[in-house]
């Protein structure tokens, strides 16, 4: 992919988000993971905590960081000419 194509999604996503933000990171939700402790409990088996793992981070589907990238993904490969 050249320059003058990147400026052209880049242009399509801007005009196709107007008004949304550019970048907004949502973050997926954590769950709680098990860990054992260290230590037992009267019958001799391990003791067992929660954890939180945290989720992922991802660009908000339709902040234009991430309709840029659907578009890039979409038309990386063609010929925007051919478009036409």
């Amino acid at each position: 992919m050249n320059g003058r194509k990147a400026r052209a999604l880049r242009r399509a996503a801007r005009r196709m988000t107007a008004g949304l933000p550019s970048h907004k990171l949502v973050s997926e939700v954590g769950r709680q993971v098990a860990v054992p402790t260290g230590k037992l409990d009267a019958k001799g088996k391990p003791v067992m905590g929660f954890a939180e793992v945290v989720g992922t981070a991802r660009h908000a589907p339709t902040c234009t960081r991430a309709v840029y990238q659907k578009l890039k993904r979409v038309y990386g490969h063609t010929n925007l000419g051919a478009l036409k």
